[in-house]
């Protein structure tokens, strides 16, 4: 929301705590924004510097309808995060070689200009994309099994830690604290060895059988 401000709620927690907060986040976000992703990146770096954690995410827009992945906005429910790809554009976006899928590709390079420099200067990165992604809000969402959304994750995984070279990523896979969670994990679940940390965003309360179910997927691991 203040990508034109990247470290407003680090100062004000610096300012409440005199301590610098351990954790910064930050977004690729889309629209009007796209012009602050140099800005939120040399925070990134500065953060990383100071002794932070760095977390990135990428609400990105529909690549099913919009010509771009910067220029959507976030109630643009034709081209921005919250809209829909109709099921034969999934279906070519996860499908190798096709028109989408290397749209999708091209869009990551872009992102992945970005995450390069800050692997040049050795900064590590929590990369969460698809987050929440046992959820429909968002395009890339609500597609459990093989074919859905994990496999976008699984792609976008491959391109840029294979093709693109960028080991500096530690990937963190997310889903929802949905009722229908002990099944999520495994419907949304891209395989252990496409994340190192296995997240949860926790919207109805904390509960001890949700810890218990991520507890056991991550089987080890973060």
């Amino acid at each position: 929301r203040h990508s034109n401000a990247p470290s407003r709620y680090t100062d004000q927690a610096r300012q409440v705590t005199g301590k610098n907060p351990g954790l910064w986040s930050g977004d690729f976000l889309f629209d009007h924004n796209q012009q602050y992703r140099w800005d939120m990146i040399n925070e990134a770096k500065r953060q990383w510097d100071a002794g932070s954690i760095v977390n990135i995410m990428y609400h990105s827009c529909n690549p099913e309808t919009s010509s771009t992945g910067q220029e959507c906005w976030w109630d643009d429910r034709t081209r921005g995060p919250r809209s829909r790809v109709s099921d034969g554009g999934w279906r070519e976006l996860v499908t190798d070689s096709t028109n989408l899928n290397r749209k999708w590709k091209q869009w990551l390079d872009e992102i992945a200009e970005h995450l390069q420099f800050l692997k040049d200067n050795g900064v590590e990165v929590l990369f969460r994309p698809f987050h929440e992604m046992n959820q429909g809000e968002f395009w890339w969402g609500g597609r459990g099994g093989p074919d859905g959304t994990r496999r976008l994750y699984q792609i976008s995984h491959d391109y840029l830690t294979n093709v693109k070279g960028l080991d500096n990523l530690i990937w963190t896979w997310n889903v929802q604290d949905f009722g229908s969670l002990s099944e999520d994990v495994i419907a949304y679940n891209p395989g252990s060895d496409y994340w190192e940390v296995a997240s949860l965003d926790v919207y109805e309360g904390f509960q001890t059988w949700k810890y218990d179910i991520m507890r056991n997927v991550a089987n080890g691991k973060p």
